[in-house]
């Protein structure tokens, strides 16, 4: 409970127990800290090229690609607040970097027409603690205007006032 940020770029994608690691995230972080991940989107065109890989084991099509509402599903188990999030990165997979550089007017437009199509997702989440503390109780004596004093309550039943006589002057 020591850590105020903790950035976890593509790590669900490429671990054995993603569940876990956000749960290690959980218990280092300190109250209020913040979690910053990003992941491939498994429903984009990244997605779709790594069903059909040539070579599955070579990175990044040997990864996890973990739906962002499976993640969310877990942050929120753990008690995250999702705080931010985007998608980004709407160009397809490929080997030249010339050609991919060129279709950079995709990302303006996927964030438009297709939102949820983006290759990678980024989330930021901040770990809720609910904590109580307890209020102070301060006890203050009240003066009685008066002789007008209420007997205490026996047994549940609220015995009448002792209303002294009131005399008049005059």
């Amino acid at each position: 409970k020591s850590i105020q940020v903790a950035l976890l770029p593509h790590t669900l994608d490429f671990c054995e127990d993603p569940h876990a690691v956000l749960r290690e995230v959980h218990r280092v972080l300190a109250p209020e800290g913040h979690l910053v991940l990003t992941g491939f989107n498994p429903i984009s065109l990244w997605g779709l090229r790594r069903l059909f890989a040539h070579c599955p084991r070579t990175m990044p099509w040997c990864g996890n690609f973990l739906p962002l509402m499976r993640v969310k599903d877990w942050l929120a188990l753990l008690d995250f607040q999702v705080t931010q999030g985007t998608m980004m990165y709407y160009r397809p997979p490929l080997q030249h970097e010339s050609v991919m550089d060129r279709m950079h007017f995709l990302d303006k437009a996927g964030d438009r027409w297709w939102p949820l199509m983006a290759g990678i997702y980024m989330v930021v989440a901040r770990k809720r603690v609910v904590g109580v503390k307890p209020l102070p109780v301060q006890w203050k004596r009240k003066r009685l205007v008066g002789s007008v004093v209420a007997r205490p309550v026996a047994r549940g039943i609220i015995l009448p006032f002792h209303r002294p006589e009131i005399k008049r002057v005059g």
